[in-house]
C-alpha cells in the first residue's frame, strides 16, 4: 500500500512541477513578445497532463494484480501513447518556433509553408518509427517496404514531385520568397504570399486576386523580382514611342518636364532622383525610348506610371506629337494582263 501511495505522490509532484515550469516559461515568452510562443503553456499543460496520467497508470500497474500478456500489452500501449503524444507536441512546438524565427529574423527559407510542412513530416515519421520500435515492432521491413513503394509512387506522381522539388529549389536558392513583389507576365504580378508543397501563391496588387501557380512553372518562367536597390528605392522604366516625324529634342524636353511634375506630385516618388530619358531603338512604327523613375514604395510605382501616362498623353496631344500605333504600308502592284 505504501508503494502505491509513494507512486501516486511522485506522479502528483511531477505534474505540479511541470505546470509550474510551464507557467514560468509561458510568462517569459509573453513578456518578451513572442507572439507564437506566448500561449505555448496552454498546449504544453495539456500534454503534461496526458503524460502525467499515463505515467501514473504505469507506476500503479504492478499493484493492480494484472500479470502476463495483459500487463505487457498495457505497458506497450502506454509507451506508444507517450511517444505519440511527445511527437505531436514536437510538431506543434517546431512549427511555432519556425513561425517565430521567421517573423523575427525575416528568413526567406523559414518563411514558407513548404519548410514547415517538410519539417512536420520528418518529425512525424521519426516519431512513429521510434514509437513502433519501442513496443517491439521491427521497423527495418517497414522502411524497406516504404523505399520500394516510394519508387512506384514517384513514377505515378511525377508532376507532384516536380512541383515539390521545384518548391525546394525556390526556397533554398532564396531568389524569391514570401513578401517579394514579382512579375511573371502582365496578368501575374504581385506579392508572394507562400511557397507550399505544390504551388506558389501570389496576391495581385491591382485587384487583390490570389493567383496559384505550380512551382515547376515558376522555376521555368522568366521572373522579375522587384527588390529594393542599394539606395532603398524601387526602379521604374516606362516605355514610350513617338512618330518618326517628331522633333526628338522637343520630345525629350516635354517628356522630362512631365516626369518632373509627376515626381513632385506623387508622395511616394523618390524626390532625390531626377527622371532620366533614354532613346532605345528605331522601332517598326515608332522611335522608342524609356523614362526612368525611382519610387520609395512598390505601390508608388503604379501611381507614378498611372500619372505619367495620363499627363504625357495630354501634353503630346497639346503639342501635336504623335504616339503611333503599329501600322504597315501595303503596296499593291498591278500585274500585266496576258
Amino acid at each position: 500500500m505504501k508503494d502505491i501511495i509513494y507512486s501516486l505522490l511522485t506522479a502528483v509532484i511531477g505534474i505540479i512541477a511541470i505546470y509550474a515550469s510551464l507557467n514560468i516559461i509561458s510568462s517569459y515568452f509573453c513578456k518578451k513578445n513572442f507572439k507564437h510562443l506566448c500561449h505555448l503553456g496552454d498546449i504544453t499543460a495539456k500534454v503534461g497532463a496526458i503524460l502525467g496520467i499515463l505515467y501514473t497508470i504505469y507506476l500503479i500497474l504492478p499493484y493492480t494484480g494484472i500479470n502476463g500478456t495483459t500487463l505487457s500489452t498495457i505497458k506497450k500501449v502506454i509507451i506508444f501513447s507517450s511517444i505519440s503524444t511527445l511527437t505531436w507536441y514536437s510538431v506543434i512546438l517546431t512549427e511555432k518556433l519556425i513561425r517565430e524565427s521567421m517573423e523575427r529574423k525575416h528568413s526567406a527559407i523559414l518563411a514558407t509553408g513548404l519548410t514547415v510542412t517538410i519539417t512536420k513530416i520528418i518529425i512525424l515519421s521519426v516519431g512513429i518509427l521510434i514509437a513502433l520500435e519501442s513496443i517491439g515492432i521491427e521497423i527495418t521491413p517497414i522502411i524497406t517496404t516504404l523505399g520500394i513503394g516510394g519508387l512506384a509512387v514517384a513514377l505515378a506522381l511525377q508532376d507532384i514531385l516536380a512541383n515539390l522539388f521545384s518548391g525546394i529549389m525556390l526556397v533554398v536558392s532564396k531568389d524569391i520568397g514570401p513578401g517579394d513583389f514579382i512579375k511573371i507576365d502582365e496578368e501575374t504580378q504581385g506579392f508572394i504570399e507562400d511557397i507550399s508543397l505544390r504551388n506558389t501563391t501570389i496576391k495581385r496588387a491591382f485587384d487583390g486576386a490570389t493567383v496559384i501557380i505550380p512551382n515547376s512553372k515558376v522555376v521555368n518562367a522568366s521572373v522579375v523580382n522587384f527588390k529594393k536597390g542599394t539606395d532603398g528605392s524601387y526602379g521604374l522604366a516606362i516605355p514610350v514611342g513617338v512618330s518618326y516625324d517628331s522633333d526628338l529634342k522637343k520630345v525629350r524636353e516635354l517628356t522630362l518636364q512631365v516626369a518632373k511634375e509627376v515626381v513632385s506630385e506623387v508622395e511616394d516618388a523618390d524626390k532625390t532622383f531626377e527622371p532620366i530619358l533614354r532613346f532605345e531603338e528605331f522601332g517598326d512604327s515608332a522611335i522608342n525610348f524609356k523614362v526612368l523613375f525611382k519610387s520609395k514604395t512598390l505601390l508608388g510605382r503604379f501611381i507614378i506610371k498611372d500619372k505619367f501616362i495620363e499627363k504625357l498623353k495630354e501634353k503630346f496631344n497639346k503639342e501635336g506629337i504623335e504616339i503611333p500605333y503599329p501600322k504597315h504600308d501595303v503596296y499593291i502592284k498591278q500585274m500585266p494582263r496576258e
